[in-house]
Protein backbone atom coordinates (compact mmCIF):
# COMPACT_ATOMS: atom_id res chain seq x y z
CA UNK A 1 0.00 0.00 0.00
CA UNK A 2 1.54 3.18 -0.84
CA UNK A 3 0.30 6.95 0.61
CA UNK A 4 0.93 10.51 -0.54
CA UNK A 5 -0.11 14.10 -0.34
CA UNK A 6 -0.18 16.78 -2.05
CA UNK A 7 -1.66 20.24 -0.93
CA UNK A 8 -4.24 21.62 -2.99
CA UNK A 9 -5.37 25.31 -1.64
CA UNK A 10 -6.55 24.88 1.64
CA UNK A 11 -7.10 21.26 1.69
CA UNK A 12 -4.99 18.49 0.93
CA UNK A 13 -5.22 15.42 -1.31
CA UNK A 14 -4.68 12.33 0.61
CA UNK A 15 -4.10 9.63 -2.10
CA UNK A 16 -3.77 5.86 -1.22
CA UNK A 17 -3.13 3.21 -3.46
CA UNK A 18 -4.26 -0.61 -2.74
CA UNK A 19 -3.93 -3.63 -5.03
CA UNK A 20 -6.16 -6.19 -4.51
CA UNK A 21 -6.51 -10.12 -6.11
CA UNK A 22 -9.89 -9.96 -7.26
CA UNK A 23 -11.44 -9.22 -10.66
CA UNK A 24 -12.54 -5.29 -10.89
CA UNK A 25 -15.96 -6.44 -11.08
CA UNK A 26 -15.96 -7.32 -7.84
CA UNK A 27 -14.08 -4.84 -6.55
CA UNK A 28 -16.45 -2.54 -8.03
CA UNK A 29 -20.10 -4.38 -5.99
CA UNK A 30 -17.46 -4.28 -2.98
CA UNK A 31 -17.48 -0.58 -3.45
CA UNK A 32 -20.79 -0.03 -4.58
CA UNK A 33 -23.37 -2.45 -3.31
CA UNK A 34 -24.61 -2.12 0.36
CA UNK A 35 -23.52 -6.43 0.78
CA UNK A 36 -20.36 -5.13 -0.46
CA UNK A 37 -19.76 -2.73 1.68
CA UNK A 38 -20.95 -5.30 5.11
CA UNK A 39 -17.82 -7.47 4.04
CA UNK A 40 -15.21 -5.07 4.64
CA UNK A 41 -15.71 -1.03 5.61
CA UNK A 42 -16.10 -1.66 9.26
CA UNK A 43 -16.78 -5.38 9.66
CA UNK A 44 -15.12 -4.72 13.71
CA UNK A 45 -18.23 -2.92 14.45
CA UNK A 46 -21.16 -5.49 13.84
CA UNK A 47 -24.11 -2.91 13.91
CA UNK A 48 -23.27 -0.76 11.48
CA UNK A 49 -25.78 0.47 8.91
CA UNK A 50 -25.11 1.08 5.49
CA UNK A 51 -26.93 3.09 2.16
CA UNK A 52 -25.49 2.88 -0.75
CA UNK A 53 -27.27 4.28 -4.13
CA UNK A 54 -24.27 3.57 -6.41
CA UNK A 55 -25.98 6.63 -9.13
CA UNK A 56 -25.56 10.43 -9.95
CA UNK A 57 -27.13 12.13 -7.11
CA UNK A 58 -27.50 8.80 -4.73
CA UNK A 59 -26.99 8.76 -0.84
CA UNK A 60 -24.27 6.83 0.70
CA UNK A 61 -23.45 6.51 4.29
CA UNK A 62 -22.35 4.13 7.09
CA UNK A 63 -23.11 4.26 10.49
CA UNK A 64 -22.41 2.63 13.93
CA UNK A 65 -23.78 2.76 17.18
CA UNK A 66 -21.33 0.88 18.91
CA UNK A 67 -18.29 3.01 17.20
CA UNK A 68 -19.79 6.23 18.36
CA UNK A 69 -19.77 7.53 14.23
CA UNK A 70 -21.55 8.00 11.01
CA UNK A 71 -20.15 9.30 7.23
CA UNK A 72 -22.45 10.41 5.06
CA UNK A 73 -22.42 12.04 1.65
CA UNK A 74 -23.72 11.82 -2.20
CA UNK A 75 -22.66 10.03 -5.48
CA UNK A 76 -21.35 12.77 -7.54
CA UNK A 77 -20.24 10.67 -10.35
CA UNK A 78 -20.34 7.15 -11.57
CA UNK A 79 -18.18 5.40 -14.44
CA UNK A 80 -18.69 2.09 -13.94
CA UNK A 81 -16.47 0.30 -13.42
CA UNK A 82 -13.63 2.56 -12.78
CA UNK A 83 -14.75 5.66 -11.06
CA UNK A 84 -16.55 6.49 -7.84
CA UNK A 85 -16.91 10.00 -6.71
CA UNK A 86 -18.80 11.09 -3.33
CA UNK A 87 -18.50 13.48 -0.99
CA UNK A 88 -17.72 12.82 2.54
CA UNK A 89 -19.32 14.17 5.92
CA UNK A 90 -18.73 12.90 9.28
CA UNK A 91 -22.39 13.47 11.16
CA UNK A 92 -20.06 15.41 14.07
CA UNK A 93 -18.70 17.78 11.13
CA UNK A 94 -20.08 20.69 8.64
CA UNK A 95 -17.62 20.29 6.53
CA UNK A 96 -17.49 17.85 3.33
CA UNK A 97 -14.82 16.25 2.02
CA UNK A 98 -14.44 15.02 -1.49
CA UNK A 99 -13.37 11.23 -2.11
CA UNK A 100 -12.65 9.51 -5.62
CA UNK A 101 -12.25 5.91 -5.82
CA UNK A 102 -10.30 4.59 -9.28
CA UNK A 103 -9.95 0.90 -10.09
CA UNK A 104 -8.00 -0.47 -12.73
CA UNK A 105 -7.74 -3.69 -13.73
CA UNK A 106 -4.24 -5.29 -13.46
CA UNK A 107 -2.01 -8.60 -14.04
CA UNK A 108 -4.05 -10.57 -11.29
CA UNK A 109 -6.43 -8.28 -9.79
CA UNK A 110 -8.10 -4.62 -9.22
CA UNK A 111 -5.62 -1.55 -8.67
CA UNK A 112 -7.71 0.66 -5.83
CA UNK A 113 -6.86 4.27 -5.32
CA UNK A 114 -8.65 6.74 -3.39
CA UNK A 115 -8.35 10.51 -3.73
CA UNK A 116 -9.57 11.93 -0.39
CA UNK A 117 -9.23 16.35 -0.15
CA UNK A 118 -9.60 17.17 2.86
CA UNK A 119 -8.61 19.81 5.42
CA UNK A 120 -4.75 19.92 5.77
CA UNK A 121 -5.45 19.03 9.81
CA UNK A 122 -7.44 15.21 9.33
CA UNK A 123 -4.62 14.10 6.85
CA UNK A 124 -2.97 11.41 9.29
CA UNK A 125 -6.18 10.56 10.69
CA UNK A 126 -7.44 9.74 7.07
CA UNK A 127 -4.73 7.63 6.04
CA UNK A 128 -4.67 5.67 8.82
CA UNK A 129 -8.21 5.35 8.30
CA UNK A 130 -8.06 4.85 4.06
CA UNK A 131 -5.43 2.04 5.19
CA UNK A 132 -7.44 0.33 7.44
CA UNK A 133 -10.35 -0.17 5.46
CA UNK A 134 -8.68 -0.67 2.29
CA UNK A 135 -6.61 -3.17 4.08
CA UNK A 136 -10.29 -5.12 5.05
CA UNK A 137 -11.06 -4.47 1.24
CA UNK A 138 -7.84 -6.96 0.59
CA UNK A 139 -8.81 -9.42 2.93
CA UNK A 140 -12.31 -10.06 2.23
CA UNK A 141 -11.96 -10.26 -1.30
CA UNK A 142 -8.62 -12.28 -1.70
CA UNK A 143 -10.44 -14.69 1.37
CA UNK A 144 -13.91 -14.92 -0.84
CA UNK A 145 -11.69 -15.42 -4.17
CA UNK A 146 -9.48 -17.97 -2.25
CA UNK A 147 -12.40 -19.64 -1.04
CA UNK A 148 -14.13 -19.94 -4.50
CA UNK A 149 -10.96 -21.39 -6.02
CA UNK A 150 -10.91 -23.95 -3.46
CA UNK A 151 -14.23 -25.63 -4.13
Amino acid sequence: MTTNHTPVDDFTELVVHQQVAAPIADVWAAWTTVEGLVRWWWPHWPDTIYEMEAISGGRWSARSEEGQTGVEGEVVSVDEPHVLELTWRWDSEDSEDAVRVELAEIDGGTSVTVRHRTPSSGQDDYRQGWEFVLGNLQAALEAEAGAEAAT
